[in-house]
């Protein structure tokens, strides 16, 4: 029996944002849903970098709709001016998804309660919550406390149901603040393409 699966390309941050969608689609055709991502590498967050990306796989993809899934906090420092420039896009741009403050604290939210709590602690202590840290901060801090041998453009963990499971809860709960557009559409997608027995 044959079924085409349906696409979603994403335009994406980075070699990281990208290493997880494709983890992510492995455990899709694994379990036999009838939907894959397509990511496109950005390289970079901010908004120019990003609409560029965009305009680009628009143009190679005219009737396809196109997702981009960035980083939350250069946005809320408005470097390079990004939150100004977002503020006042066309509405021919789609609204970004957003990862609350950046992939590792998405990461993080793929974890159990006790450690997701310990990553909140520390993010607090250091106000990540108001004012992001920058790489060279919070890097350090999340190998210590989370994922010692995590490196960069690598998942440091398998995707499963467990941890989409905890990533949808800590994405729905009040109590925590990490959140993820992008967690929230990868959970209706789920919902709305059945599983497909073959």
């Amino acid at each position: 029996m044959y079924f085409e699966k349906r696409v979603y390309l994403i335009v994406c941050e980075g070699l990281s944002e990208k290493a997880y969608i494709q983890e992510l689609n492995k455990f899709l055709n694994k379990n036999g849903f009838s939907f894959t991502l397509v990511p496109y590498v950005i390289g970079s967050g901010h908004y120019r970098a990003a609409i560029k990306k965009y305009k680009s796989v628009k143009k190679d993809n005219p009737k396809q709709d196109i997702k981009i899934w960035v980083d939350k906090d250069t946005y809320i420092r408005n470097d390079q001016n990004d939150s100004l420039l977002y503020d006042s896009k066309s509405n021919n741009i789609p609204h970004f998804f957003f990862s609350l403050q950046n992939f590792e604290d998405f990461l993080a939210m793929h974890t159990d309660d006790t450690k997701l709590d310990i990553w909140s602690q520390i993010c607090s202590k250091y106000s990540h919550h108001i004012n992001p840290m920058q790489e060279k901060t919070y890097l350090p801090l999340f190998k210590e406390y989370l994922f010692e041998e995590y490196e960069k453009e690598q998942i440091p963990f398998e995707i499963n149901e467990e941890k989409l499971k905890n990533l949808f809860i800590h994405n729905h709960s009040k109590s925590c603040f990490f959140k993820c557009d992008f967690a929230s559409f990868i959970e209706k997608l789920m919902e709305i393409h059945p599983k497909v027995t073959l």
